[in-house]
């Protein structure tokens, strides 16, 4: 079930401006889309500020230290995005590990693979060594559908002297990879298998706080194995901006130097960390991420009445893969069903958005700004675009 990005959506109505949570109550195209709240805008006016490149901006201080705690790691470092995240954290491994000749070992679907702009390559010149995991999986190769430590083993290029190869200096992990969790167990035992051939482990855990709330297990325990972690707080979590990436103190401060490297260091970023301290608390204390994981089962569980297939069965997280050709359909033809009836609406709601393409799967994140009637509303549409289908085909037949 590869996340295949759309091409360009259908055309998008053109509507009032809605404000706050309003704007994007029935948005399902990613968890990024959600607005600050009245709370956040507050925390960030009251914000004790200062130059974080001299590492003194107390907010940020305290957004770190807290996240590297929930985390079980000695220090943080909080970044514009998870894409810096993740590549900071793989030049510094790297960095430590000796420089190229080298690779990284992920699965093949991985974010730092395949969405995150050539980073591996473009920053440290390292190869990528892409376990193809979805595909033997689909094949029937395979029984499980995530990076084991078999496959450290298995395709894990050795240093051991052959000039031709570029030996494996790093290994990354994702959890959630699209909305599923990896279990525990195997993060441990790819640990393992990483430190049997002397290297780091990574963890893009954009979404850990799903993962945790999921399977009710302390963030501290889903990092332990891993040598560094990122953590994203604007996507579930619902922060406006950031990321942060944890590990131990060298690790971080080498990091830290990249940042402003890549142009990442910045000043007052405190009004930022304020807001997402805000949102990481009504995320994981006030229930928040559970509560978007209930809807998206029923959104699921929707779909499947409609006689359309959820390709990530039983649904784990907050994302729902639908796949629309049981009925004939692709994202384009829900995509311009739901911009019509946003026209039918004339404006009293914020349309629904989801994200259109020529192609038979669409990936549906459920965020914690998103209404409560926002599944009755879709599938709505749904079945109204069912039943003009149907009616198309009937009339065809005539």
């Amino acid at each position: 079930m590869s996340y295949i990005r759309p091409g360009p959506a259908a055309p998008q109505p053109v509507a009032p401006q809605f404000s706050g949570p309003a704007a994007v109550a029935y948005d399902f195209r990613s968890d990024t889309v959600t607005v600050p709240t009245p709370a956040m805008f507050a925390a960030m006016a009251a914000a004790p500020v200062g130059d974080d490149v001299f590492v003194e901006d107390p907010s940020v201080n305290a957004l770190e230290s807290r996240v590297a705690s929930l985390l079980g790691k000695p220090a943080g470092l909080f970044c514009t995005t998870g894409t810096l995240a993740n590549q900071l954290a793989i030049r510094t491994h790297l960095a430590f590990g000796g420089g190229a000749p080298h690779s990284v070992l992920v699965d093949g679907r991985a974010h730092v693979h395949r969405w995150e702009a050539g980073g591996i390559a473009a920053h440290t010149g390292a190869a990528v060594v892409a376990v193809d995991v979805e595909g033997a999986y689909l094949r029937g190769e395979r029984g499980a559908n995530h990076l084991t430590a078999d496959d450290v083993r298995a395709h894990a290029i050795l240093g051991d002297g052959d000039p031709h190869g570029a030996p494996t200096r790093l290994v990354c992990v994702e959890n959630t990879m699209n909305g599923a969790v990896l279990p525990l167990a195997h993060v441990q035992a790819i640990g393992d298998a990483a430190s049997e051939l002397g290297v780091p482990l990574h963890m893009d855990g954009a979404r850990l706080w799903n993962a945790a709330v999921a399977t009710g297990t302390p963030l501290a325990t889903l990092a332990a194995p891993c040598h560094s972690v990122s953590v994203c707080l604007s996507k579930g979590v619902g922060a406006p901006v950031g990321s942060v990436l944890v590990g131990d103190a060298p690790f971080v401060a080498r990091a830290r130097h990249l940042r402003k490297m890549y142009g990442g260091g910045w000043r007052q970023a405190g009004v930022l960390a304020a807001a997402a301290d805000v949102a990481l608390t009504a995320a994981m204390d006030g229930g928040e991420l559970a509560k978007s994981h209930v809807i998206a089962r029923e959104l699921a569980d929707a779909l499947v009445k409609v006689g359309l297939k959820v390709t990530n069965a039983p649904v784990e997280t907050n994302m729902v893969f639908v796949d629309w050709s049981p009925l004939g359909w692709t994202a384009d033809d829900v995509a311009k069903a739901v911009a019509a009836e946003a026209a039918v609406q004339g404006g009293k709601r914020a349309p629904i958005r989801i994200s259109g393409g020529n192609v038979a799967v669409t990936r549906l994140v459920v965020h914690y700004q998103i209404a409560e009637d926002a599944v009755d509303r879709l599938v709505a549409v749904l079945e109204g675009l069912k039943k003009q289908k149907r009616g198309s085909s009937s009339s065809s037949s005539n």
